[in-house]
């Protein structure tokens, strides 16, 4: 291993060391102070709300180093606030040179940033299957690539289809995929989250204005995803105007 795969090596045990338990503690016969404990890849089940909670940096988006300020045009992401050196290595010497996280994070940042400052948002309600007659008898299960069926403490919660689904997000901005489901009529369309944590219903009934917006959208796009941002329990709000620059592939 080169000395600059070490230092990734060592990086990464430390970005991942800040998403362990403040109560985690080495057993005895295998702990050493004069060592930081880090991991590479989870070990174990891991419950819906552990896989999202790893999927975010704890800190800066760049550096992972603490976050002190917030981008002043939407408050939605934080960053350190200052320079980070970062050393790159030419054919005859070492670089290095000063990094400002915030503005090289702009070309990841800048589809939410410009959607959340700029663009138009739409309050929908978003509801279960609004026509099945026996929905508050029904209950619904998701099973996703992250199931483990061999871990018996991990098994997939049946969720009564009248209470509304957890918010694993917080108070985070993500992207949500829309679309109409096969075979029925085009007046509901179908929303979920990327861990599919929730699968609802935009219907034309509740949400009048929004609907008609995201047919226009889904006129357009194959496939569409936009940002959206929790506001109560069965409250959203939704942005179609802006897309992203990466678009997913779930």
């Amino acid at each position: 291993m080169t000395s600059v795969e070490q230092n990734l090596f060592i990086t990464l045990l430390s970005l991942n060391r800040k998403h362990l338990s403040l109560r985690f503690r080495l057993p005895a016969e295998v702990r050493d102070d004069r060592c930081d404990v880090g991991f590479i890849l989870p070990i174990g089940g891991l419950n819906m709300k552990d896989v999202i909670r790893l999927s975010k940096i704890a800190g800066c988006p760049l550096c992972g180093e603490e976050s002190h300020h917030a981008c002043k045009a939407c408050l939605s992401t934080r960053y350190c606030g200052r320079g980070t050196f970062v050393h790159a290595f030419s054919s005859l010497s070492l670089i290095s040179f000063l990094l400002d996280c915030q503005r090289e994070d702009w070309r990841n940042h800048k589809a939410l940033c410009k959607a959340i400052s700029s663009g138009k948002w739409y309050k929908i309600t978003l509801e279960p299957n609004p026509f099945s007659a026996l929905m508050s008898r029904m209950y619904k299960t998701s099973i996703t690539r992250y199931y483990d069926d061999s871990d018996e403490n991990q098994s997939p919660a049946a969720e009564a289809l009248d209470e509304a689904p957890p918010n694993y997000h917080g108070d985070a901005y993500y992207l949500v995929k829309l679309q109409v489901p096969v075979g029925t009529d085009a007046n509901q369309i179908l929303v979920y989250d990327q861990f599919k944590t929730f699968e609802l219903y935009l219907s034309e009934a509740k949400n009048p204005e929004a609907f008609l917006a995201a047919l226009f959208t889904v006129a357009r796009e194959q496939k569409m995803y936009r940002w959206v941002h929790r506001e109560g329990e069965w409250e959203w709000k939704i942005c179609f105007d802006r897309i992203p620059d990466r678009i997913p592939t779930w």
